[in-house]
């Protein structure tokens, strides 16, 4: 299926936000923007899926074997200038809920997400002291989810809560990939 280019850009804006929120940088090179992201190799199939789904070919390179992004799209600019002071990843100035989306958080949890005894984690470039906001607007696109800043990282709490929570609401490939996050006894507890 071809989707028309305005929902094509608006995957790829969610795919450049979930790296940017984890530890994804946009850098200027050779008179362009681009952002690169690290993957984990269990993601790929994922991560290739979504790209060909939405025809995002002519921006993003995956390279398997560095397990690695590369995402060149003139929107980046932009971005960069939203997201960045001094060099400095900051997020944003300003506590809004348009700077993120439901979907780029769905997207940065499934490539970049590790599950961590009783937590789900998210590593993050992003300063420390943006972590509480984006803690914020975080809860208020996922919902009433216990989310806590780390030293670099976001942790989130009851992943069974998270998952029965969203599962109505994401694609089959999503709630795929979120219930691999969770434990044999986390599942007991969902059939329960």
């Amino acid at each position: 299926m071809q989707y028309p280019m305005e929902t094509r850009m608006g995957k790829l804006q969610d795919l450049i936000l979930a790296c940017l929120l984890s530890e994804g940088e946009i850098e200027y090179s050779e008179k362009q923007y681009e952002l690169k992201a690290e993957f984990k190799s269990e993601t790929l199939d994922y991560l290739k899926s979504y790209v060909s789904e939405y025809s995002l070919q002519p921006y993003v390179e995956i390279h398997h074997r560095r397990n690695e992004l590369v995402i060149q799209a003139s929107s980046l600019e932009n971005t960069y200038e939203k997201w960045y002071r001094n060099d400095m990843k900051i997020f944003s100035n300003r506590m809004d809920p348009k700077n993120m989306t439901f979907h780029a958080i769905i997207l940065a949890l499934n490539l970049f997400g590790v599950r961590k005894y009783e937590s789900l984690h998210l590593k993050t470039s992003i300063q420390k002291e943006k972590l509480p906001m984006l803690t914020h607007i975080l809860r208020y696109h996922i919902g009433d989810v216990s989310i806590v800043p780390g030293q670099r990282e976001i942790k989130i709490f009851n992943v069974v809560q998270l998952f029965d929570e969203l599962v109505d609401t994401l694609t089959v490939m999503d709630s795929f990939y979120l219930f691999r996050f969770l434990s044999v006894h986390d599942r007991k507890k969902l059939r329960a």
